[in-house]
């Protein structure tokens, strides 16, 4: 008796999990994170919206606002169009951090992303607008991103698409590729082996320094390689490309130098 109440609960709990996601959210400026995240009752921030969005699912931004840093951890596509979707100043973290797995596919597009800009010494990647390190594929779309040390730090193993997007006014870097140092807890860490690739086409970068760099690690050579295409873009700061794993190909673009 006592077997079959235990497994009549475990039954009632799976499905109240089922139940609070959906393949399709939506959020909204006069949304609340208590609803079921419809089109009907949106939730409030893509915080709250992404923890009811099943995984390749969509989140949708219905109206212009300010919703909040953006943690994504699984496939999931965020979509704003016609609406400022934006992201609010990061005060104490980035404003997004995309952390996948190998197979995850991540789109965001049409998004207002506001870095923290902190200021340092050259290098110095705490707190870019987006922290992209493991993957994973990222798609970046008709997004603006500013006010980070980097625009996109993109530091590790996977894929990143950045088109028809504006990246300004960041610190250091417009767009960083690299395989050498991952997120920052206070004492650089190095990747590890693997392959950065990334595609950059009909975008505007900004970097104090530089608008994009691409570097790999020559302390373990031959483990870890980026791979860099720019086409059609507007690159102020111009391109660094530093270390024997790195390569870069440009067609078709204006670099601006400092």
């Amino acid at each position: 008796m006592i077997r079959h109440i235990i497994l009549a609960f475990a039954a009632v709990a799976l499905l109240a999990v089922a139940a609070s996601a959906a393949p399709l959210t939506y959020i909204s400026s006069t949304g609340d994170n208590a609803n079921p995240c419809s089109r009907t009752a949106p939730c409030r921030t893509f915080a709250g919206a992404l923890s009811k969005t099943d995984a390749n699912g969509d989140l949708v931004v219905l109206d212009s606002g300010v919703y909040g840093p953006l943690y994504i951890n699984k496939s999931v596509r965020v979509t704003a169009v016609g609406v400022y979707a934006g992201t609010g100043l990061a005060v104490t973290s980035v404003a997004a951090i995309v952390s996948i797995g190998p197979s995850d596919v991540v789109v965001l597009r049409g998004l207002n992303i506001t870095g923290t800009y902190s200021g340092g010494d050259f290098w110095n990647y705490w707190n870019p607008a987006i922290d992209y390190t493991t993957g994973g594929t990222l798609h970046v779309e008709d997004c603006t991103i500013e006010n980070g040390n980097a625009g996109i730090a993109f530091r590790g193993a996977g894929r990143l698409f950045v088109k028809d997007s504006i990246i300004r006014g960041n610190y250091d870097v417009g767009i960083l590729v690299g395989m050498y140092n991952c997120r920052f807890t206070g004492i650089p860490v190095l990747c590890g082996a693997g392959t950065a690739i990334a595609s950059i086409d009909h975008c505007k970068i900004e970097g104090l320094y530089q608008g994009v760099s691409v570097v790999t690690d020559d302390e373990d050579p031959g483990k870890a390689f980026a791979k860099v295409t720019l086409r059609d873009s507007t690159i102020s700061g111009g391109v660094f490309s530093g270390g024997s794993g790195s390569q870069v190909n440009v067609y078709d673009c204006q670099e601006i130098s400092n």
